[in-house]
């Protein structure tokens, strides 16, 4: 479509235009003349997402945007949850039910509206006076189990519902971490008490869900702590039951100094064994030097017997003293052993007094030797069997220490893998708590701006709406006639019919009104006469000698080609060309031939009857030939062979269907001469493509936008533009 084809349109339907936005707009005039007021207030939170400060921040931390983005996403999902919006109703409901006046919570209009859908008899059993809580408790309860009022209140169209409450509008300020909730409605207590609410149950229910997400984490590592703990003392318990068993307090130092003191035992015993044998040497050799008087001895039971009880005396002693008895507590036993010393010496001094060795040393001398060297190995004797012992026992405790090395290194080895995972397990607990703590701190949201009473209503959008309808109906009004345009088939003007069938138009017929001639003056005048040339011209581009058949055709009858085919009769002979016209007359009397040179014949003789045409021939130039309909079946298919000329009247308001088509290829099939179109029943203001331009009468200004829009201004136009 050009744009002198669009102004156009628009021009023809310049009252549409102007009625259809003007109804439009009043209709919204008067629907909204008795529009509530509203009244707006808002909040201003701050979430430190992308620049907060928390336990994890550093002077290293990077931003990661994509998990700032989807905390936003996962907060704005929380802030329009079903739940969310359901609990802010019922505590708003609470809070409501329980004025029995109006106030700032809920001015007088919500009051109202209140009282309507929830009368103050029917909150008796849910109010409990001065406990909102409860109030809120009781609310919760009888929505869950299905209270049709309650339930109507929450999920239908009241200022309690989540419909309603849909209406919130949250965004997040430019990239910042501030996020600003705002909320409209027709009371100005109820919005601010609505938000307020709203702000309590939505920062409940964000660090809920934040806190939700690391509780799990925190009670699983707990569990696994209290398991790792328990195996680990449990083992603990085990090492500790079997050292108290073995009776073994450091194993490895214990077994260093069981090596050392096996070793010392050695070297004790090595010695003392040692002593016994130098001791029983020297008593041997005492005895030798003593063999004079060894059968005094012998003899003297007295003395026998003091001997005996002296070494079991001194067996005795030692055995206590290597048992670790204080000598304290032997003085008696020493004592003892002194008494019997001196009675064995003085039972032995008696009877070798006066006697002496070989070598000449006293006798009595050599007894105190002898009874010394008898404690001594007496004495020694007790200390090699306890030496003997001692190194027994330590050999018993090697047998024991052997195998219980293996099993303590093995308990070891073991505590230390329940450390391991108890350390472990600790770390992850401390880690979790750590972010768990960290959530709590960087999920508190804090409140800059508080939500606001609203003392004034938010101005008035009716005129906005108004102006919207103005719009609305003229876009509508314009789409709809750019569609009915555009979706329009039919052939309607030259250049469409030339586009959709393929044939060249001949020429046009405007559409006849009773004001044609007032508004377009002469114009059929001119396109009958340009169909008159272009038949003349065609006559002398094929044979200028021989009559010329031009040969009406139609689809359906009615198309106006007879019409057609007598003004274009009527202008030949106003220019002087010999022509006749022989139409499907239905009459009877024909008109004088001679005379008028148009003639109606009965279509059926003239068919039947083809050597009139030759008669016509010899008698006049052209020959105006007006066939029957294509559909009547009486096609005088010899005269269309011989046609110069077929013209197709067809009307402008017709589709080209598959019908025409068909007509067309059957023509082909006839004749090689292509026909060309000539549209009866045009729009006056299409027929510009045929004259150039239509004889209508305008005004200055509407020439000069013509001019204009086909950008037909010359260098003489612009001058009177400009002398004007």
């Amino acid at each position: 479509m050009h744009l002198f084809d669009f102004i156009r349109l628009l021009y023809r339907n310049t009252i549409l235009l102007a009625t259809i936005p003007f109804a439009l707009a009043l209709t919204i005039f008067i629907l909204t003349r008795n529009q509530p007021k509203e009244y707006h207030s808002n909040a201003l939170i701050y979430t430190g997402f992308g620049s907060g400060y928390n336990i994890e921040s550093g002077s290293d931390a990077k931003i990661d945007y994509r998990s700032v983005n989807a905390t936003y996403d996962n907060l704005m999902e929380i802030i329009k949850s079903r739940l969310t919006l359901e609990e802010v109703g019922l505590r708003l409901l609470a809070r409501n039910i329980m004025q029995d006046s109006p106030n700032i919570t809920l001015g007088e209009p919500g009051y109202e509206a209140l009282a309507e859908v929830f009368p103050i008899d029917k909150r008796k059993e849910i109010l409990v006076p001065g406990d909102e809580e409860k109030t809120f408790q009781n609310l919760k309860q009888h929505y869950e189990n299905g209270n049709p009022l309650v339930e109507n209140l929450i999920k239908g169209k009241s200022s309690y519902s989540t419909d309603k409450l849909e209406s919130i509008e949250f965004r997040r300020v430019k990239s910042s971490d501030m996020i600003e909730i705002s909320f409209t409605t027709y009371d100005p207590g109820l919005c601010k008490s609505t938000l307020d609410i709203f702000l309590m149950v939505f920062d409940e229910r964000y660090r809920m869900i934040k806190e939700a997400e690391t509780e799990n984490v925190v009670a699983f590592f707990e569990k696994e702590l209290e398991i790792a703990k328990h195996q680990l003392n449990q083992s603990e318990d085990e090492l500790t039951a079997f050292r108290l068993k073995s009776r073994v307090i450091n194993y490895n130092e214990e077994t260093k100094a069981l090596a050392i003191k096996k070793q010392n035992a050695i070297e004790d015993y090595s010695v003392q064994v040692m002593n016994m044998k130098a001791t029983e040497a020297a008593l041997k050799e005492l005895e030798k030097k003593l063999e004079i008087r060894e059968g005094i001895l012998a003899n003297n039971l007295q003395m026998v017997q003091y001997k005996e009880e002296l070494s079991e005396a001194t067996s005795e002693l030692a055995k206590l003293k290597a048992a670790g008895i204080p000598d304290s507590l032997l003085v008696e036993k020493q004592v003892a052993l002194e008494t019997l010393r001196e009675k064995l010496l003085t039972s032995m001094s008696s009877s070798i007094s006066r006697s002496s060795s070989k070598e000449g040393i006293s006798g009595l001398y050599l007894v105190n030797q002898w009874i010394d060297e008898i404690i001594n190995l007496n004495r020694e004797k007790v200390t090699v069997k306890a030496s003997k012992q001692r190194l027994q026992d330590i050999d018993q405790q090697y047998d024991n220490f052997t195998p219980m090395g293996s099993t303590i290194d093995r308990m070891e080895r073991q505590i230390s893998v329940y450390e391991r995972e108890f350390l472990e397990v600790l770390h992850g607990l401390n880690q979790a708590k750590l972010k768990q703590q960290n959530i709590r701190i960087s999920s508190n949201l804090e409140i800059l701006d508080k939500p606001s009473y609203p003392y004034e209503p938010e101005p008035s959008k009716r005129m906005i709406i108004v102006a919207l309808g103005i719009v609305i109906g003229i876009f509508g009004v314009l789409s709809f006639l750019i569609a009915a345009e555009l979706l329009d088939g039919s052939l309607r003007h030259p250049e469409r019919a030339r586009k959709f069938t393929g044939l060249e138009v001949a020429g046009a017929i405007p559409m006849l009104t009773p004001d044609f001639k007032n508004k377009y003056g002469n114009l059929d005048d001119q396109v009958n006469g340009i169909l008159a040339s272009k038949i003349k011209l065609n006559k002398y581009s094929v044979n200028k000698n021989d009559a010329s058949v031009i040969v009406g055709i139609s689809t359906q009858r009615d198309e106006g080609k007879v019409y057609v085919f007598e003004k274009i009769f009527e202008k030949m002979i106003q220019s002087g060309e010999s022509v006749c016209l022989v139409t499907p007359h239905r009459g009877t009397d024909p008109t004088d031939l001679e005379e008028h040179q148009y003639s109606y014949r009965i279509d059926e003789q003239f068919v039947s009857n083809h050597e009139l045409i030759d008669v016509y021939k010899k008698q006049y130039h052209y020959i105006l030939l007006v066939i029957p309909e294509w559909v009547s079946g009486k096609i005088p298919v010899t005269l269309i062979e011989q046609a110069q000329l077929i013209l197709w009247t067809v009307r402008a308001d017709k589709v080209w269907s598959t019908a025409h088509k068909n007509m067309l290829e059957d023509l082909q099939k006839i004749t090689s001469t292509k026909p060309q179109l000539i549209i009866n029943g045009i729009k006056p203001y299409y027929l510009d493509q045929i004259v150039a331009e239509v004889p209508a009468k305008r005004s200055l200004v509407a020439k000069w936008v013509r001019k204009i829009l086909k950008f037909e201004l010359g260098q003489s136009d612009l001058d009177k533009l400009f002398k004007s």
